[in-house]
């Protein structure tokens, strides 16, 4: 698993040729649990403050190239390598599985 930039901070910053003291990102000044969501308002939040950071492209692409990126990268959410477009967390089941449930219990 590849953790998301801010244990890569030189890696990025020499990516678009600068020293990483001179690059403000959010995930070297945040906690870094906000990067590995655990419900869809932290998400949210990350993804925000991702969009603010200077190397956002930079960062976004180094997830894309690289097998096993998980947690919050260029204001996108990854899991195993690959890019969650849209991620169900705990709580309620889906739509279509309370209709088969309930439609199973019924007698024809």
């Amino acid at each position: 698993m590849l953790d998301p930039p801010m244990q890569e901070p030189a890696r990025l910053a020499a990516l678009v040729e600068e020293s990483e003291e001179e690059i403000r990102m959010p995930c070297q000044h945040h906690d870094p649990e906000l990067w590995f969501p655990k419900n869809a308002e932290t998400a949210r939040r990350a993804k925000a403050l991702c969009r603010t950071c200077p190397i956002l492209r930079p960062c976004l692409d180094v997830a894309l190239n690289t097998e096993g990126a998980s947690g919050v990268w260029g204001g996108e959410l990854f899991e195993s390598g690959t890019l969650v477009a849209r991620k169900r967390y705990r709580g309620r089941p889906r739509r279509d599985q309370t209709e088969q449930a309930g439609s199973a219990g019924s007698v024809a």
